[in-house]
């Protein structure tokens, strides 16, 4: 009978050793990139008193002033909405376990499969079998598409967009905007 070896994963240290370069480089492109666009968002954030202020909630007057108010409120309050929109994804994948799991699966296989690569051949030795890249990707695969199918990701996908859609609209629609405001905003 064969025996399995299980390789010991470090619990402490400085993981960034053992990534190979091209990694390292593609982990601090992403870093720079996320810290950007989370200034940028920053910034183009409202207070949020002023975004869910009651006193500026009314009903248009016509179809022509709600999609005005729609054009000039998304752009007003990108940010708001994306934070929302973010906050209901994490509220529909914190809430169904299989999907937690799934792509808790799916990142930790490949953020292992990513640390203990031979940075020469892109293998990794895995119960004493050596994985090319491919398979790597395969057994990744294999594995974390029917959890995700399971996890219903699919319709929490769609009902991710459709729950957005449907917020941000009826907020932008009902949402007052000053028309001097919103003009010297859009130009």
């Amino acid at each position: 009978m064969e025996t399995i070896e299980i390789p010991e994963l470090p619990l402490s240290g400085d993981i960034s050793s053992q990534l190979d370069p091209r990694t390292k480089s593609q982990l601090q492109n992403l870093r720079e990139y996320s810290v950007s666009y989370y200034m940028k968002l920053r910034e183009c954030m409202k207070p949020w008193g002023e975004f869910a202020n009651p006193n500026l909630v009314s009903k248009p007057v016509s179809a022509g002033e709600a999609g005005h108010r729609v054009y000039v409120n998304v752009f007003k309050y990108q940010g708001n909405y994306l934070c929302l929109v973010f906050l209901l994804f994490l509220y529909s994948v914190l809430t169904n376990p299989v999907l937690l799991f799934g792509i808790f699966f799916g990142c930790f296989s490949h953020f292992y499969f990513t640390t203990k690569r031979n940075p020469s051949d892109g293998t990794v030795r895995v119960a004493g079998k050596s994985l090319t890249l491919a398979q790597q990707y395969g057994v990744t695969a294999c594995i974390t598409v029917p959890l995700l199918f399971f996890g219903s990701a699919g319709s929490v996908f769609f009902w991710l967009i459709g729950a957005s859609v449907v917020l941000v609209l009826l907020h932008a629609v009902f949402i007052s905007v000053d028309s001097a405001q919103a003009f010297q905003e859009s130009v």
